[in-house]
């Protein structure tokens, strides 16, 4: 699997590293951008839908009343996939900002896009 700058993956590829985040609880920066200028972004962990959507639970709780969003991985028309290289790379950030290690992004057809970033430990 290639990890460079917005690389391309496969369906199977962004489901394993969807499957990765799902089983070890990895904490997630999700952000939405809609195909319309709508943006919005939580912090929390993928869970899985018995619908086969998955959701982002944000909180540090993670209960049911905490903020809450669901997509649909089936649907996207592109995948990619960046690691720390590339994240460290193109946006170090300001001291004290948070980390990502890795970033798999969702494009849909309308254009909008859905990303995770794996907040680095």
């Amino acid at each position: 699997m290639s990890s460079g700058k917005g690389s391309d993956i496969n369906p199977q590829d962004a489901s394993d590293l969807l499957h990765k985040l799902i089983t070890e609880s990895a904490t997630v920066q999700a952000s939405f951008n809609s195909s319309c200028g709508i943006s919005v972004a939580i912090l929390g962990a993928v869970k899985t839908c018995p619908d086969g959507r998955l959701a982002v639970v944000g909180g540090e709780t993670r209960a049911p009343t905490t903020p809450t969003v669901f997509f649909d991985p089936r649907l996207a028309v592109r995948r990619t996939y960046g690691d720390s290289r590339t994240l460290l790379a193109e946006s170090p950030g300001p001291p004290g900002a948070p980390t990502f290690s890795s970033a798999l992004c969702f494009v849909f057809p309308d254009g909008s896009r859905f990303c995770l970033f794996e907040a680095a430990l």
